[in-house]
């Protein structure tokens, strides 16, 4: 039994998810297990690399399919079958500072009650290049509040938690929203102050590419939460018209993410502006906020 299980899916990956394996195995904290699971398809060299790090670290169990099930399937899988303390997750292609686990499981030790530690990110371009450093809140409270918000308190590749928790199946999209949410009533929730975890933003990843969709089971998710209610029978559906817009909109979305990256805030938010004025479920996503 180990006392860290980290999980990191992936699709097709990149050739940099061998730098994420790395800075996972160098962590100070040794007692891990890193699972990779590779969802479908995969580059023949990219993996023939992952196995000669297994031959040579025990501690990496790469888990290969043919058929491409989605993250939360892969997931709420992994969790299943994990008899770990603490669960970790990691995306391909973000990196972790040497000393993260360590800090985050004497944050753990520090209050019986809390169920969740993230950290703060550095988000990187892939020369390694920070392009700017998120400012979470620490505090339990503040958290919630965000998450009821739809805001995103976390970083989905920093966050460690208990093992007593899974996703869910029916999210599709925001797992880790839902997750989030039913967490904070196991417990208490926080972010370590430092920034001990590297994102690279993907603009063709999942968050980008299916932001509406993305957002609509967020906001199922916080329904959920606030009234104490099942999750739908139906998933959420984005209209022909949304999707059109949309596809519109992201050359757009993508230079407001740009300027916020680059502080230039009123540039950002005339770009988000004009978003809004185009795709209606985006403007309602920002509404909801205020």
């Amino acid at each position: 039994m180990f006392d860290v299980e980290v999980i990191l899916c992936a699709y097709k990956p990149e050739v940099n998810i061998l730098d994420s394996v790395k800075s996972v195995l160098s962590q100070t904290h040794h007692d891990i297990k890193l699972s990779v699971i590779l969802d479908g398809s995969c580059n023949a060299d990219i993996k023939a690399k992952l196995f000669a790090i297994q031959s040579d670290d025990r501690r990496l169990n790469i888990q290969s399919y043919n058929e491409n099930l989605g993250l939360t399937y892969r997931l709420v899988e992994a969790l299943e079958l994990s008899n770990a303390t603490y669960i970790g997750r990691i995306d391909s292609g973000d990196l972790w500072h040497e000393t993260k686990i360590e800090k985050q499981i004497e944050t753990f030790d520090s209050a019986p009650d809390i169920v969740l530690v993230g950290t703060q990110s550095h988000y990187i371009k892939q020369s390694l290049e920070i392009l700017k450093t998120s400012r979470f809140p620490n505090d339990h409270n503040e958290i919630t509040r965000q998450l009821f918000k739809n805001k995103g308190p976390f970083e989905h590749s920093s966050i460690m938690f208990k093992n007593i928790i899974n996703y869910r199946q029916y999210f599709v999209y925001a797992q880790d929203h839902d997750l989030y949410l039913r967490a904070s009533h196991l417990g208490k929730i926080v972010n370590h102050s430092e920034a001990l975890t590297y994102c690279v933003f993907n603009f063709t990843g999942i968050s980008f590419e299916k932001r509406i969709l993305q957002e609509k089971y967020r906001r199922v998710a916080i329904l959920n939460a606030r009234y104490n209610t099942s999750t739908p029978l139906k998933p959420p559906v984005q209209s022909r018209l949304s999707k059109y817009t949309w596809k519109i909109c992201k050359p757009i979305y993508r230079r407001y993410i740009e300027s916020s990256f680059q502080e230039k805030k009123i540039r950002g938010y005339l770009y988000l502006l004009i978003c809004c004025l185009i795709n209606y479920d985006l403007a309602l996503i920002y509404l909801r906020r205020f």
